[in-house]
């Protein structure tokens, strides 16, 4: 898609298991990609005229817009994902399998300061020890992806990544959500204070229970 200032990106496409899905760049994504969309269609006839029966098309309709995980069937969906979550983690760890942790962070409502919960959750679900569930986090998620010998673990000649606790994570997990002090290929970062969304920390915190 380009406009006066060039070209703005393309939709990615993809197949996955004979499945068909659309990848759309985050600048034609909210407030960035209706300015966009704006400027190609007073510079292009044939967008603007596509644009402006898609609006009227959208118009025509009247909306109904529910909260996702509000009915019966998506609490019954999210728990067939949960519990096959779990049970691959458990499977996985029972014959050998490296496991890696992560989350979401592209995904709405998926914050960047609590990957902590990650952890909590790999000791309440799978049953593994604090001190296994800071290795996964921080060596095995290295190895696995693939840059094991720059960080993961403090050693001379790897990239000085750590962070200070003020409370001893290998007896609460929850120690890692209070920071004193981040320090990332050396920059360091003194008493992080992240933004923080009330709304979605009173949703998982139930979970930690």
């Amino acid at each position: 898609m380009t406009t006066r200032k060039g070209e703005v990106g393309r939709i990615g496409q993809k197949r996955y298991g004979g499945v068909f899905y659309e990848e759309f760049l985050p600048e034609l994504r909210g407030r960035l990609g209706m300015a966009a969309y704006s400027e190609m269609a007073a510079n292009d006839d044939l967008v603007g005229a596509i644009l402006y029966a898609i609006k009227m098309l959208i118009r025509q309709v009247d909306w109904n817009v529910a909260p996702g995980g509000a009915s019966e069937k998506d609490q019954y969906n999210g728990r067939i994902v949960f519990d096959g979550v779990v049970e691959s983690a458990r499977t996985a760890l029972a014959n050998g399998i490296p496991v890696g942790l992560g989350n979401d962070v592209g995904c709405p409502y998926v914050t960047q300061y609590d990957f902590w919960r990650e952890l909590c959750y790999f000791h309440k679900y799978c049953g593994v020890s604090n001190q296994f569930a800071l290795y996964t986090a921080t060596l095995r998620n290295a190895q696995l992806a693939g840059v094991g010998d720059v960080t993961g673990s403090i050693e001379p000649g790897k990239s000085a990544d750590f962070i200070v606790t003020k409370h001893d994570p290998l007896k609460d997990l929850r120690a890692l959500q209070h920071l004193e002090l981040v320090v990332c290929r050396g920059h360091v970062v003194k008493k992080p204070n992240p933004k923080r969304n009330k709304t979605v920390d009173a949703l998982l915190d139930p979970y930690l229970a």
